[in-house]
This record gives structure tokens, C-alpha cells and sequence, in this order.
């Protein structure tokens, strides 16, 4: 657990106790983040399996995006001691960073002097759990803080408010909950001339775009390759689709395949429930870090579509594989000739091709 960063062990993407957790239920309704793994090791023993913990010294962006692959809902559990309130402050960066439409976080700031182990231990299993689900939403926590913080009836402090809320809100991707969040911080502050400030944001979101309109049509997009494997990666599941395909891999290439084939054998052979499986299978092995970056990966592809983005992208990229392997067979034929086994597979590829056509502009 203390050991240093190295090119295998990265403690800002690590998290303690979630293969056990996702192992027991794959889908929780809700993950309790706590400061350390004794806490999740002593909640476990009092039958509260739900309960992670961040490897380094806080809870990271990339700690919660991974979190969130599996539960909408996350509950930040922090010691009551000075240092736990400060951590949960601290938290607030990353926190703001991964908040999303139809996500949640919650912060549990424990009695002073107590933590999960004690607490549990003090109030029962029921006391525990009853704090948690009453726990203050993010807003509440965000807000509150200024409110004990400043005092928001000078207009100094009011000022003072609006200075330090503001570039956490900025840091909200766009969505119905920043545009609340902003909302309440104008209310707080009383300054009507807060909309300056949300125009300001919507300008530069809608310079952005400009921007991005105008780059050439494939910039910023994923791959298909990408896509499609980063998909399998969180969905292991989605291996059966291929599997029903019966699909003919000879002579396709294509960036990632390597890769691409390596996992649906690991998954044929490990049949992980989930993502968090899957990556485990691949710990200190020469893949492993290309799995977790892709575990990571915000395909921005919402639950009921996973099936048909994945599929879609499948397609692309195989029909553009083969069309780059018959294109390489026949002008290979034109210049060198090929063998008896090149000449059957650009037989078969040429059959494929006329018995189903490609229509799809690629």
C-alpha cells in the first residue's frame, strides 16, 4: 500500500477494495469512499461491503470517474478530525471535475475524533448507514462551507463568496447542474450581475465549439478501433456479440488489433463479470496499463446505447480493415503475385465483399 510510483503501480488510479466490492454486487446503488483500506477492512467485518478506498493521498479525479463506471452515486467519507475536514475540502477539485448530469456525490463528515472503524463500533451498523444516506449532497456541502466561512450579510463577504465559488463551478462540464449551481451561488451572492458571469462561460463554450466545427472533420473524434475496444474493455460482456458473429479475423489488421484479439481471449479464458475484473486479470503484465487507460476512457456513450455504439463501431472497423487487406492483396498481386494462400483469402474476400456490399461511407 506505501510503496512508490512506478510505470506499473500508479497510486492516483488505484482503488482498494473494488474488485472484492464488484465481485459481490457488480452494480451498487451507491460506493463509500473512505480515507484509508483499515477502514475498509474493519466496515467489511460488520457486513458493509460497499466501502473503497484511494490508494496516495486523496481521492483523485480518475479515482471518481472509475467509481462512477459502476454507481451514479458516490458517498465521501471523512474522519472527524481536523485533517478529515480539510481532505474533504480538498476533494472538492476532483470532485467538481467528474460531476456529470444524473451523478451524484454526497460528503459524510464523521463526529470528532471518530472514524468509520469507531463509529461503526459506537453506533451500530443501523447508526452508520443512517448517517450515510442523510449525508449533505456536494451542493449542500459546497455552499455551506462559504456560508460558515464568510459572513455573506457584508458585501465584502458576499464578494468574497463569489471569488472563491466561482472557479470550482467553471470546473462543471455543461449540464442542467451547473447551471443550478450558478444559480445558487447568484442567489448567495445577491449580485444580479452574476449573469455576466454565465454568459461569459456560455461564450466561451460556444467559442469552443466554434473552434472545434472548424477543425478537420476527424479531429477530437475516437477511432472506431478505439471505441470498439474501449467499449469491450468496460463491457466484457459485449464479447458475446462477436462471438455470435463468427467473424473470419484472417488478414485483418488494423491499430489496436493486437490488443483488441489479446482481450477477447482473456475473456474467453477468465469470463470477468466486469471491468474491474478484467483489469485485474491483466495486473503486472505487459498490457496492463494500456487496459487501465481505456477502462478510464470517457466514450461519452450513455448505458442503453453501449450495444449499438459498439456494434456500429465494430462494423467500421472491420469493413475498413478489409477493405485495407484487399487493397494490399491486390496490388501486392499486381507487382510481386501472391502465394496459394493469398490468392484464397483474397478469393474470400472478394466473395464477402460482393455478398454484402459496403454502403456505408467510411
Amino acid at each position: 500500500m506505501n510503496s512508490p510510483e512506478t510505470s506499473l503501480f500508479h497510486k492516483g488510479k488505484e482503488v482498494y477494495g473494488l474488485y472484492e466490492l464488484l465481485e459481490k454486487n457488480p452494480k451498487p446503488q451507491k460506493i463509500l469512499i473512505v480515507e484509508g483500506y483499515m477502514d475498509v477492512i474493519a466496515l467489511a467485518q460488520f457486513g458493509i461491503h460497499y466501502a473503497v478506498a484511494a490508494l496516495g493521498t486523496a481521492a483523485s479525479q480518475a479515482h471518481l470517474d472509475l467509481l462512477f463506471r459502476f454507481s451514479s452515486e458516490l458517498v465521501l467519507c471523512f474522519d472527524g478530525d481536523k485533517a478529515g475536514r480539510e481532505a474533504a475540502w480538498r476533494a472538492m477539485e476532483s470532485a467538481f471535475s467528474s460531476l456529470k448530469d444524473g451523478r451524484q456525490i454526497r460528503i459524510m463528515l464523521l463526529p470528532q475524533s471518530h472514524d468509520p472503524d469507531s463509529l461503526v463500533r459506537e453506533e451500530g451498523v443501523d447508526g452508520f448507514i443512517g448517517r450515510m444516506q442523510t449525508a449533505e449532497t456536494l451542493s449542500e456541502y459546497f455552499f455551506g462551507h462559504f456560508s460558515n466561512e464568510l459572513n455573506l450579510s457584508e458585501m465584502e463577504g458576499r464578494a468574497q463568496l463569489v471569488n472563491k465559488a466561482k472557479p470550482y463551478l467553471e470546473k462543471l462540464p455543461e449540464s442542467i447542474f451547473k447551471e443550478m449551481m450558478f444559480a445558487r451561488l447568484k442567489e448567495l451572492s445577491g449580485w444580479a450581475n452574476l449573469d455576466v458571469l454565465e454568459n461569459a462561460t456560455t461564450l466561451v463554450a460556444k467559442q469552443d465549439r466554434k473552434i472545434a466545427r472548424n477543425r478537420p472533420q476527424d479531429g477530437g473524434r475516437l477511432s472506431s478501433a478505439r471505441v470498439a475496444i474501449a467499449l469491450l474493455v468496460q463491457n466484457p460482456r459485449l464479447a458475446e456479440l462477436i462471438e455470435q458473429r463468427e467473424i473470419d479475423w484472417s488478414g485483418l489488421e488494423f491499430s489496436g488489433a493486437a490488443l483488441f484479439k489479446n482481450i477477447l481471449q482473456m475473456i474467453a479464458d477468465k469470463n470477468p463479470a466486469n471491468a474491474a475484473v478484467l483489469m485485474e486479470c491483466y495486473r503486472d503484465t505487459a498490457e496492463e496499463k494500456p487496459i487501465k487507460a481505456l477502462a478510464l476512457l470517457d466514450s461519452q456513450v450513455a448505458d442503453d446505447k453501449i450495444e449499438a455504439v459498439f456494434c456500429d463501431s465494430l462494423d467500421r472497423l472491420l469493413t475498413q480493415a478489409r477493405e485495407t487487406a484487399l487493397t494490399g492483396l491486390l496490388n501486392k498481386g499486381k507487382t510481386e503475385g501472391l502465394d496459394a494462400q493469398e490468392k484464397e483469402l483474397l478469393r474470400k474476400m472478394l466473395t464477402a465483399k460482393i455478398l454484402v456490399p459496403n454502403n456505408r461511407n467510411s
